[in-house]
């Protein structure tokens, strides 16, 4: 998303953060195959994970979450009705996505050879791409 504002010029307007809603990730980089996949495109993933905190619900106007499970964990965390109105599914700005369209549905019951193929899918097919230009 970064890259995105950066090659649209609006560095400078747009702050774009990464945040979870568990903490079994806190501190540790990006996942590796995003951060290859992110690389081999010209996009440097380095953020380390941080939690969700009450005042990002009111720091930023949109909350995009990957999927189904975390936007309701997200839901659950907004501390105002203001809150859970910014609180939106990434594909929701992908064109012809689809109502309800998430990343989980993609990776479900996959072996992780298959998830593996599966997520630099998404990549090639620039979803995350179409969906961020659409925010």
């Amino acid at each position: 998303m970064r890259h995105l504002v950066a090659e649209a010029g609006l560095a400078d307007r747009i702050e774009v953060d990464s945040a979870g809603t568990g903490s079994w990730h806190l501190g540790y980089p990006p996942d590796p195959r995003s951060q290859a996949v992110g690389r081999a495109r010209g996009m440097p993933l380095s953020s380390k994970a941080r939690l969700v905190k009450p005042e990002d619900f009111v720091r930023f106007d949109y909350l995009l979450a990957l999927d189904r499970n975390n936007f309701a964990d997200l839901q659950r965390m907004a501390p105002t009705a203001d809150g859970k109105n910014r609180i939106h599914l990434l594909r929701e700005f992908e064109p012809g996505a689809g109502k309800g369209a998430d990343v989980s549905s993609t990776f479900a019951l996959l072996p992780v050879a298959d998830c593996c193929r599966t997520f630099n899918g998404i990549w090639v097919r620039d979803s995350f791409r179409r969906a961020g230009k659409g925010v």
